[in-house]
């Protein structure tokens, strides 16, 4: 049986030019008091009507080498709420998540440079990212890096 299929509209990175020697960046603060004209964000994106279809029980036909990504059967130790307390993403989700990343990649080592909840409440007191639901886990903004074999 065909499983549904859904057209809904992704962003993705546009290919310039300027990142052949600039690395991509957009920083959620306000830095200009910091920079001066230096912008938040030379992110450039083009927005792509895509076919979403349900992978389910095709999991293991993805991979990241042929895919770009991959779905992993991961679990943690981490409550809903422990995803709002940064020392337990650090402490905690980092740990997990960085074994399961080693052993699927393989890897001699993982590296976790960042790991924030999304809504976090920044110094100059504004909140970025969404509200998340509670029957939801809020959503985590990960920076990881691998070492091969």
């Amino acid at each position: 049986m065909e499983s549904a299929v859904v057209i809904g509209s992704l962003n993705f990175m546009k290919r310039l030019e300027l990142y052949k020697t600039t690395k991509p960046y957009s920083i959620a603060i306000e830095i200009e008091s910091w920079t001066g004209d230096v912008p938040r964000s030379n992110f450039q994106q083009d927005c792509v009507d895509v076919t979403i279809r349900d992978i389910r029980g095709r999991e293991g036909q993805f991979t990241f080498e042929k895919n770009g990504f991959a779905l992993l059967d991961f679990s943690s130790s981490m409550t809903y709420e422990d995803f709002e307390d940064t020392a337990k993403l650090e402490n905690v989700y980092a740990q997990e998540l960085g074994a399961c990343l080693l052993q699927y990649f393989q890897a001699t080592s993982v590296r976790i440079f960042s790991i924030l909840p999304f809504n976090l409440e920044l110094i100059d007191g504004k909140r970025y990212g969404a509200p998340y639901q509670q029957s939801n886990r809020p959503p985590v903004f990960i920076l990881v890096r691998f070492s091969g074999p």
